[in-house]
């Protein structure tokens, strides 16, 4: 998470993309990033029908590959392609009149060809669509925060994240666990280990660069 304190400590702003299960401690602490966007919607006609076969085929076989080496039953190849369809294709939005795919759903070689393509023509970037979740929204990702919300920024990494915070944070974390009963039985039975691994074998959160 250091990525998203960094720039502001040095009076930077920061560009890119969110990571709310990095992020949301930060947000909720003050830290302002509402310019950031959540995804980098694709347009799906930038890839060919063989294309986005064989993207579909590569997650199909990335999640079987998954199941049968945790030992957990796969969806059916119906329910994963109505999965895929709901979770890797995204509707229009405001800002474009066709359906999209997320840039971070893409595989490497699809990343490749894409970024040939605009560089070839940049011009097409003006149908990329930066998106944010919450809400659901376009966002102008280039819109850079201004001088005063990069010092709210950089007070509030100081502040809540500063070497003293972290010692305090530290201390209260070896507090706690000095006072649970962390024996193997009682560990076991408040995590679910069948369960970490159904939720990482979700299709949503599945990317085939990681």
């Amino acid at each position: 998470g250091y990525v998203f304190h960094e720039p502001w400590l040095a009076g930077k702003p920061l560009l890119g993309r969110n990571i709310p299960e990095i992020t949301s401690d930060f947000v909720k602490s003050g830290l302002q990033i509402s310019h950031l966007y959540d995804r980098l919607l694709i347009p799906l006609t930038w890839l060919t029908d063989e294309e986005l076969k064989n993207l579909q085929r590569e997650y199909y076989h990335k999640q079987q590959r998954f199941a049968a080496a945790s030992n957990i039953e796969p969806p059916s190849r119906q329910l994963f392609i109505q999965t895929f369809e709901k979770t890797k294709i995204h509707p229009p939005t405001e800002k474009s009149t066709e359906s999209g795919i997320d840039w971070a759903d893409l595989s490497f070689e699809l990343q490749l060809i894409i970024l040939e393509k605009v560089i070839q023509n940049p011009s097409l970037l003006k149908h990329v669509v930066f998106l944010r979740c919450h809400p659901h929204q376009p966002c102008d990702w280039q819109n850079r925060p201004n001088a005063a919300t990069i010092d709210a920024n950089r007070r509030v990494v100081m502040n809540k994240y500063g070497l003293a915070r972290h010692a305090q944070q530290l201390t209260r974390l070896y507090n706690l666990m000095g006072s649970l009963d962390i024996s193997d039985a009682a560990l076991s039975s408040r995590i679910d280990n069948q369960q970490l691994l159904i939720n990482a074998l979700q299709l949503e959160r599945m990317h085939l660069l990681v």
